[in-house]
């Protein structure tokens, strides 16, 4: 092949190369932005159908603050009607108080007169008992002038005639005396009951007296008690008008909060309406993607189909390497390009880079001879290997490891604290063909007793973990599942403490750089070789494989992925 057959092959398979990669990441671009498209297309009908429910929940409220507002109005005509009776019952309040006032004083006169009159009476029962003594006297008396009128008799009997006078005079005086006694006697035994009545009379009138004390001290108790009752019933007014005012204030800003009430729910109608406009847009929007991406894919086979026939033509001292896409085509061009160039250097030749456009084409690739060694995924590598026998030259190591473990991750605020706890909650995988990324959570799900297919609330599938750990990260999903390096990764871009790892798988291998079984011994030796070489001083690769994590590589055997064979059976009968 002559220089200028050469130069124009190699411009020809640079514009392979290139335009490979620019349509993967454009396949890759469009699978993106079609299920973003999606997504946010649930999104929209998920906010229609919030703004709906919401306009008949806000229309409910708003008939319900109208009814309140009604409730509002008689209350506060109740409450009017009660400030009207609290300034009648003031007004009563004030007028029994001032009657009893006048009471306390007249029982206070009654009182004094009683005493007046008690004070009377004993005068009157000391005058009675004054003149028992003085009856006493003329009873002593009449008894003297008895016998005195006796002795007179006697003396003039004994005179005989001399004395008829003096005996007659006698006698008229004894009589008198027996009369004047008679008249003592009744008029003692007269003031005798008068006395007993007078002492009656005393005696009820201090009882009179003590009643009146006694009730003008009632009196005075229930005046204060009506007193004390009437400041409440003020102050009790005082409230009443208060809350009359509150009550009217309310009534306003319920009238006030039902017409904006109505008119939110006027709003998230329209916003429902505009949200389901939105929806048929991006179903188009959708539709588009998902036309754009099979476009991408044909275009895509017809590349490979491209480089299939580069292969007549192609240098002898190049190598061509694929890789599944496990991220996009530009983030694998700049992470990894450094370390296939690193490895196609010590080769001493030129290194080429192709990313598949799905996990199960890499191995096709490798088969019809349009890569010479291929980077796969672990899983990627047991699903190919099944159909193209293949052997694996080398394991990457990060931290001393050539192996990782899955992992299910969710929001430290989710509420999710297990594996059980992802029942009905929305879930991220990263691709179906994916290890860490779909098979490995499934079986550790299944072995706690959650059936992913039945019992999770909904399944995105975001084609890389850095999606997944944003998704999840951001809230667009509940939980997800990713692995260890992705996790490292993302640590050192981002602040991943608001979320939680639930559950970790066993160690699982890394990635497998792998070749055909048939290729040559001493070819797959020398290149095996080359790999295991590489290291972080390498200068070619050694700052990608640093900014990567990946320490080195160890020998590796297909035996090594028979632990994942053994998920991916537990997997398939789940």
């Amino acid at each position: 092949m002559s220089s200028e057959d050469r130069s124009a092959v190699l411009l020809l398979l640079d514009a392979v190369e290139k335009m490979g990669l620019k349509l993967q990441q454009s396949f890759f671009d469009a699978a993106l932005q079609g299920k973003a498209a999606e997504e946010l297309r649930r999104g929209v009908l998920s906010i229609r159908d919030r703004m709906s429910a919401m306009g008949e929940k806000m229309r409910r409220v708003s008939g319900e603050v109208l009814s309140l507002s009604g409730e509002l109005k008689r209350l506060e005509e109740f409450s009017t009607e009660a400030a009207r009776l609290e300034a009648g019952a003031k007004e009563l309040i004030q007028g029994a108080l001032s009657d009893m006032s006048r009471m306390d004083e007249f029982l206070s006169d009654m009182e004094q007169a009683a005493r007046a009159n008690e004070e009377l009476l004993a005068g009157l029962v000391d005058a009675a008992d004054q003149v028992s003594g003085l009856l006493s006297q003329i009873g002593r008396v009449t008894r003297q002038t008895q016998m005195l009128a006796l002795n007179a008799a006697i003396e003039a009997a004994r005179a005989g005639d001399a004395g008829r006078g003096f005996s007659v005079v006698a006698r008229e005086v004894g009589n008198l005396a027996l009369s004047t006694q008679d008249i003592a006697g009744r008029i003692d035994r007269s003031m005798g009951d008068l006395r007993e009545k007078l002492k009656a009379v005393s005696t009820a009138m201090e009882r009179t007296r003590n009643g009146l004390l006694e009730g003008s001290s009632v009196m005075r108790a229930t005046s204060s008690s009506v007193e004390g009752a009437g400041a409440a019933a003020l102050e009790l007014g005082g409230r009443l008008r208060e809350i009359t005012d509150m009550v009217l204030a309310q009534s306003r800003l319920a009238e006030e909060l039902a017409v904006s009430t109505s008119a939110m729910a006027d709003d998230a109608s329209t916003g429902a309406q505009e949200a389901q406009g939105m929806d048929r847009l991006l179903s188009k929007e959708a539709e588009t993607a998902s036309k754009l991406t099979e476009s991408l894919r044909r275009m895509g086979l017809s590349l490979e189909e491209l480089q299939r026939k580069a292969l007549a033509v192609r240098p002898r001292d190049e190598l061509w390497v694929g890789f599944t896409p496990f991220a996009s085509p530009e983030e694998i061009k700049a992470s990894y390009g450094p370390i296939v160039e690193g490895l196609a250097g010590k080769l001493g030749k030129r290194c080429r880079l192709f990313v598949s456009h799905d996990y199960g084409s890499l191995g096709e690739g490798l088969k019809d001879g349009r890569f010479d060694v291929a980077w796969f995924s672990p899983l990627a590598y047991v699903v190919a290997a099944e159909r193209v026998p293949m052997r694996v030259l080398g394991i990457p190591k990060v931290k001393g490891r050539p192996s990782y473990r899955g992992l299910i991750i969710a929001r430290r605020d989710s509420g999710i604290k297990g594996l059980s706890d992802l029942k009905g909650r929305r879930f991220a995988f990263v691709d179906a063909s994916s290890g860490s990324g779909y098979l490995y959570p499934r079986v550790l799900m299944s072995k706690s007793g959650l059936d992913p297919k039945r019992d999770l609330g909904g399944v995105l599938f975001l084609g890389t973990h850095d999606r997944v750990i944003e998704a999840v990260l951001s809230g667009e999903v509940d939980a997800g599942a990713t692995y260890t390096d992705a996790w490292d990764g993302a640590a050192k871009k981002k602040d991943l403490s608001p979320l939680v790892v639930l559950a970790t798988t066993e160690e699982i291998p890394k990635d497998a750089v792998a070749v055909l079984a048939d290729l040559d011994g001493a070819e797959a030796e020398r290149i095996a070789e080359a790999l295991l070489s590489l290291g972080v001083d390498d200068p070619a690769a050694g700052s990608a494989m640093r900014s990567l994590g990946i320490d080195g590589f160890v020998k590796g055997d297909d035996s090594m992925y028979h632990v994942i064979r053994e998920a991916r059976r537990v997997g398939a009968s789940m």
